[in-house]
């Protein structure tokens, strides 16, 4: 992983840490050893994110009720629309599960935006605009 990004994986189940340390009891460290213990997955992360993945969808409603009972609310309904709060959920196929305006996605990657990208050009935006060209990265 390079600095402000993550790989994606399977099912890729996402938390945003800024969440974890106001909300959680413990942090990041005793929150995923607990993650480890009761489902067995073992997280990755960036300076921004922490991730799990999943080969099963069910396991999504589980991992919204781990982070819900420390704390963390995974989804929020906005205007009558379901959108992600603290999590957000990549399905290799179908994309995100639901609309996340702070997560941004390119190929296998994701990061926070407006944190960086995952192009090495200088002045690169998460937005995936490189800011002197205006190009794609």
């Amino acid at each position: 992983m390079r600095g402000n990004m993550i790989e994606l994986n399977w099912v890729t189940y996402g938390i945003r840490k800024d969440a974890v340390r106001a909300k959680v009891p413990g942090g990041l460290g005793f929150a995923a050893m607990k993650l480890k213990q009761e489902f067995g997955f073992s997280g990755w992360h960036d300076e921004n994110l922490y991730a799990v993945g999943t080969m099963d969808l069910s396991d999504v409603d589980r991992l919204d009720d781990f982070w819900r009972r420390r704390g963390l609310v995974p989804t929020a309904v906005i205007e009558g629309h379901e959108v992600a709060n603290d999590r957000f959920v990549i399905d290799p196929i179908f994309g995100l599960l639901e609309p996340c305006a702070w997560i941004a996605i390119r190929g296998r990657r994701a990061w926070l935006a407006g944190s960086g990208c995952d192009c090495d050009l200088p002045g690169c935006r998460s937005e995936g605009l490189h800011h002197e060209t205006g190009r794609s990265c």
